[in-house]
């Protein structure tokens, strides 16, 4: 039987946590962006153009941001979640119960 310690446990579910927001913030960023408004609106900070589906709309800061650094940070934690698993694994102990 394998144990695993608590803390590499932990780390483990904080990884997927940290994916699965990526995930989500992707999705809501996506499915909503096509509803800014499409002229330039100072005062919420819609001032970026961007194309969506052959019209211009305009995000603010924060959108474009998401948009940049989403992909990135997701394979991030990915490539982090696979490490801190296989080294949960190599952690753990091996009890022999007979």
């Amino acid at each position: 039987m394998l144990r695993v310690p608590l803390f590499w446990k932990v780390l483990l579910g904080l990884t997927f946590a940290g994916v699965l927001a990526c995930v989500v913030a992707w999705y809501v960023l996506l499915f909503n962006i096509c509803s800014n408004p499409r002229e330039a609106v100072a005062v919420t900070q819609n001032t970026i153009p961007y194309s969506c589906h052959g019209m211009t709309v305009f995000i603010t800061p924060l959108q474009e941001d998401v948009l940049v650094w989403d992909g990135p940070v997701g394979f991030g934690l990915i490539v982090l979640m696979i490490v801190v698993f296989f080294a949960g694994i190599i952690r753990g102990q091996r009890i022999d119960r007979r």
